[in-house]
Parts: C-alpha cells; sequence; structure tokens
C-alpha cells in the first residue's frame, strides 16, 4: 500500500486477486480526488515475456477502444519493473452475488432489467470481428453501481486463455460445460450458457 506507479497512481487498497492477477483501488496523483483500479496482470514467464507484453498490449489497445454503457472506461495502460499494470474506471458498488445474498432471489422485474442490459452488453461484444468473447460471466464480475443503479461487466480478460482459469473461478461458477471440462474452444453460445445460468442465480438465489 502507498506504492506509486507511473509516478502518478497511488495504491490505497485491494481490492481482489485471481488466477491472472490482482487489482488495486488506486488515487491520482495529478487529478485530485480520481480514484481509479489498477489491475497488474501476469506477463512474466520464462522465455515469453516479450510475447506475452505484446499481447497484453494489443489486448489492452483494442479493449481501450470499447466504449458502452456497461463496461468501465479503460484509462491507461504500462509496463513497469517486471509488471504490467491496466487502469479503469472505479465504480463504487456490489457486486450480483453480494445484492443476491443480501437480498435474496430478485424480484422477476429486476432480473429481467439485468439481464437484458447483460445480453445487451454480450450482443454488443460479440457484434465484434473478431466476436469478442467475456469467458468468465458470472454474478462475482457484475457490479451495480450505488452511484447510477447501472450494471457494470468488470475484469474484461486481459490476457485470458480459450477457458476461464479454475483457481479464479467464482463462488457461483457459472462456466459453460465446455469450459469447465476443457473439452473445446469457448465462442459466443458459451457466454449465453453463463448468462443463463447467472439468471437462474438471480431468480433462485442457489448457485
Amino acid at each position: 500500500m502507498g506504492k506509486i506507479l507511473q509516478a502518478r497512481y497511488r495504491i490505497v487498497r485491494p481490492l481482489g486477486q485471481g488466477g491472472r492477477g490482482a487489482a488495486f483501488l488506486c488515487e491520482d496523483l495529478r487529478l485530485s480526488d480520481k480514484l481509479w483500479v489498477i489491475k497488474q496482470v501476469a506477463c512474466n514467464e520464462p522465455g515469453r515475456d516479450g510475447e506475452l507484453r505484446a499481447a497484453f498490449e494489443n489486448e489492452a489497445a483494442m479493449l481501450s477502444r470499447l466504449l458502452h454503457p456497461n463496461l468501465p472506461v479503460i484509462v491507461d495502460y504500462f509496463h513497469e519493473d517486471s509488471g504490467s499494470y491496466l487502469v479503469t474506471e472505479y465504480v463504487e458498488g456490489e457486486s450480483l452475488a453480494e445484492h443476491v445474498g443480501r437480498r435474496g432471489p430478485l424480484p422477476e422485474r429486476e432480473a429481467f432489467e439485468k439481464g437484458r442490459a447483460l445480453v445487451g452488453l454480450l450482443e454488443f461484444l460479440h457484434g465484434h470481428e473478431p466476436p469478442i468473447l467475456y469467458r468468465d460471466l458470472e454474478p462475482e464480475n457484475v457490479l451495480i453501481s450505488t452511484a447510477t443503479g447501472e450494471i457494470k461487466l468488470i475484469d474484461l480478460g486481459i490476457t485470458r486463455g480459450s477457458s476461464p482459469d479454475k483457481s479464479a473461478r467464482g463462488a457461483t461458477d457459472c462456466a459453460a460445460p465446455d469450459q469447465r471440462k476443457d473439452v473445446s474452444p469457448a465462442d459466443a453460445r458459451s457466454d449465453l450458457q453463463s448468462w443463463g445460468t447467472t439468471m437462474a442465480y438471480l431468480l433462485s438465489g442457489q448457485a
């Protein structure tokens, strides 16, 4: 805590950790009172550092061009020391998993509204050429903004492989069967399967 990156971003506290890296809340020393999320991405592997860093830069540049109301804005990316970092909009709120855990199953109308927003976002991502696959849709990865009530899909896979890292799965584990068993590459149908499982969780409260 307190480490400063790029002579600009001061780490405030950790936000979470998964198989591909860790996320931290940081304050901007140039823009007063501005908070961001910095995600540290694992791009160091013996003999592949250059390849992985190039893949990180390409994917970060592509994701920074995605503008959608249900995606956090990506504002910066960089390498420092042995780490690769992505800087995104900070959304204060609770995840859908926390929301359901606190309130219980959602009323049908509320679940429908959130599900419609999510499927619209998937349509946006899958409409690119080639399609952008999320691969890890689950209630833990969807935030409800305290300020606006909008949902935001976080952790849009930087350097994620063809199936989600098993060690990083959330408690609800909404991954499609093909991803859990690694029997075939993920495609748009895998995201839709995860969307359906997420909707069932919102309506039932059962993982």
